[in-house]
C-alpha cells in the first residue's frame, strides 16, 4: 500500500456511500457556459484533490478562475495564512472580484506556499522575538 494513512482515513470518509439507503438519480447535466462566475481554489499537491481536475473544471466552466498555491500540500480552505489566496478570498467576498481569466489552461492566479516549517529555525525566531 503506497498511502496507507491516508487510504484508511479516505476509506472511512467514504464509506457510508457503500450503504447509502436511497438509489441513484438521474445525473444532472450542467453545461459550464450557462453557469455564473466561480472562483476556484487549489493546492497543487493536495492528494484529495488533484491539481489536473480542478484544470478540469476550469475548461469546463469558461467563466471559472483558478487561485492555485504552487506547491501546497493542505487543503486550500484550510486557514495557513497564505497572503495571496488570503487577498483573493477577501476581493471575491468583499467585491465580487476575480482574477483576470488566462487565455491558457493553468492557474489564473499563482500563489506560492508557505515555508515549509524548520523547527530550528522558528524556535531561533520566536527566542528573538
Amino acid at each position: 500500500m503506497k498511502a496507507p494513512i491516508f487510504t484508511w482515513f479516505n476509506a472511512w470518509h467514504n464509506a457510508p456511500c457503500q450503504y447509502w439507503p436511497q438509489k441513484a438519480s438521474k445525473p444532472v447535466h450542467i453545461y459550464g457556459s450557462n453557469v455564473v462566475d466561480i472562483l476556484l481554489i487549489i493546492g497543487t499537491l493536495d492528494a484529495a484533490t488533484p491539481f489536473e481536475g480542478s484544470l478540469e473544471v476550469r475548461r469546463r466552466f469558461p467563466r471559472a478562475r483558478l487561485i492555485a498555491k504552487l506547491g501546497g500540500m493542505a487543503p486550500t480552505l484550510q486557514p495557513d495564512l497564505n497572503q495571496c489566496v488570503s487577498t483573493w478570498i477577501a476581493k471575491y467576498l468583499e467585491s465580487s472580484d476575480f482574477p483576470t481569466r488566462q487565455s491558457h489552461n493553468n492557474p489564473d492566479a499563482p500563489c506560492l506556499p508557505l515555508r515549509e516549517p524548520n523547527p530550528e529555525i522558528d524556535e531561533q525566531n520566536m527566542q528573538e522575538e
